[in-house]
């Protein structure tokens, strides 16, 4: 299986990277990479440039598309580079799939496209396109959607992944506070909840999304509920600190837990909340 991905030197993507041996039946990866980002690999690989995707002709099995604008919160003064990576991109490496015979196109796109919901959100829940970020994400759904009749399509609606160098993520802005004996706010009655995802999962279901034989839409969250509270909590005790809790009613107080059920059909989860916390504290 030759397989072509995208946004390598991400932090899912370079994740990703580290266990491609254990994935026994890719046997040849191409690489999207820019001038200053090169990512280092001992598997058999082959890089390639934008301009590349506009004139090369290889036999590649699988597309995975990870990249994303890591300014992707920087609007609008970052908004033609969020457009271009974001969007633009996605259009092209479409096209690239296309014309060099894919006949599978994953795509990672964010829970944060669906709406506000006090219960767990499904793959068929309202969305809300509340920001550039999320209009980004669910268009680039939309333009693959166009494709399905030529390769199947899978788009994973990532909740809250954490995992080895996290950045400038709720969880990683926790652990620097704790460290650093900051004040964490938490809304009055601390009910927010949310059930993120290790990044060794992630990479386990984007594995075994590699056999899919239909398109098809899933959320990739934990298998663990817990309040933003608790989590605090427990990230603190791992450090060894007392956490600092100010309770505000301006926080945030709104569940964004997903409903993993059509996930769980076909995926047994690896890494424990607990496991995984002790993990991502010690890797940060």
């Amino acid at each position: 299986m030759k397989v072509f991905i995208t946004g390598a030197s991400g932090f899912i993507g370079s994740n990703f990277l580290k266990t491609i041996n254990h994935y026994k039946k890719i046997e040849h990866l191409y690489i999207l990479i820019h001038k200053k980002n090169i990512p280092d690999i001992d598997f058999p690989h082959t890089f390639l440039t934008e301009d590349d995707l506009n004139h090369k002709q290889l036999k590649i099995h699988k597309t995975i598309h990870m990249a994303q604008d890591p300014e992707y919160r920087n609007f609008p003064a970052k908004a033609n580079t969020i457009f271009d990576t974001n969007i633009r991109l996605t259009q092209q490496v479409l096209d690239f799939s296309y014309r060099n015979g894919v006949n599978q196109f994953i795509y990672l796109s964010s829970g944060s496209i669906y709406d506000f919901s006090h219960s767990p959100v499904s793959e068929i829940s309202p969305l809300n396109i509340a920001d550039y970020y999320s209009f980004s994400k669910y268009t680039s759904e939309q333009l693959i959607k166009f494709y399905e009749k030529y390769f199947r399509t899978t788009i994973l609606r990532l909740f809250f992944p954490y995992g080895p160098n996290l950045k400038d993520k709720l969880l990683i802005k926790v652990l620097e506070n704790i460290r650093q004996d900051n004040a964490i706010q938490v809304h009055t009655d601390g009910s927010f909840s949310f059930n993120p995802i290790h990044t060794e999962d992630i990479n386990q279901i984007i594995y075994s999304n590699l056999e899919s034989q239909e398109s098809k839409i899933l959320n990739v969250a934990g298998n663990e509920n817990i309040t933003f509270l608790d989590i605090v909590l427990k990230m603190a005790k791992i450090v060894g600190k007392d956490a600092i809790i100010e309770r505000v009613p301006t926080a945030s107080m709104t569940n964004m837990t997903a409903d993993i059920a059509k996930l769980k059909n076909n995926f047994n989860f690896t890494k424990s909340l607990e496991i995984g916390l002790k993990d991502f504290i010690a890797n940060n």
